[in-house]
């Protein structure tokens, strides 16, 4: 799709969290005649070009993912109601709800607005608990996720078999990239949101003893 992209206006959603942004900056300097509007909802916009367009949207609301779909060629799928353990074993319906409505609403959005190619941004919190690593042909949708993730492990496993729904249906092109304990320049670092490797980065910036591990 790297070729693609080249000329095309480019739908990102999820403008502003950490792998929106990165997504921003590799676009801007990998595809120099690309246009991206940047669709984003609480955090405010913080890169600035003139071939990024910014539009504040809910994705809970399907007018506003039809608007935001309109004039696009294609479109990554980047927004996602995330953060670290402590919300989700706190607050675990928050994650579940939002994200599984959100991506709902989108991929019905861009199929009525005749946007063929999109890169749907998931997680890996729907694999199964395993030791070391596992491949691709281990991964069994027959056995739960573990329990910390097991909402949203179950949200991203429906949202990929819909994706495979309207490819199915349609003829949609879908990519689909699980995103696991990702980490960068845009990290946040507040322990109340913050994910796996920018908590402990935190922890051991405020020197914390007994150093705390989730």
């Amino acid at each position: 799709m790297d070729t693609y992209l080249d000329n095309k206006n480019i739908l990102l959603t999820g403008a502003t969290g950490m792998a929106g942004s990165g997504i921003i900056n590799y676009l801007l300097d990998k595809h120099p005649a690309t246009k991206i509007r940047a669709v984003f909802c609480n955090t405010r916009p913080f890169i600035d070009h003139e071939r990024v367009e910014y539009v504040r949207a809910d994705l809970r609301s399907r007018d506003d993912c039809r608007s935001i779909a309109k004039g696009c060629d294609c479109a990554i799928m980047a927004a996602a109601n995330s953060a670290g353990s402590k919300a989700i074993s706190s607050k675990p319906w928050e994650q579940v709800n939002d994200n599984v409505v959100m991506n709902i609403n989108m991929l019905q959005a861009l199929h009525s607005e005749n946007v063929r190619r999109v890169v749907y941004i998931g997680s890996a919190t729907l694999y199964q608990e395993f030791q070391g690593d596992i491949s691709e042909e281990a991964l069994d949708l027959n056995i739960d996720p573990p329990q910390a993730y097991f909402g949203i492990g179950w949200g991203f496993r429906f949202t990929e078999k819909l994706c495979e729904f309207w490819h199915r249906h349609t003829g949609m092109e879908i990519a689909i990239v699980r995103a696991a304990n990702i980490f960068g320049p845009y990290a946040k670092f507040d322990p109340e949101v913050s994910n796996f490797i920018p908590a402990i980065i935190r922890k051991a910036a405020d020197k914390l003893d007994p150093f705390e591990v989730w």
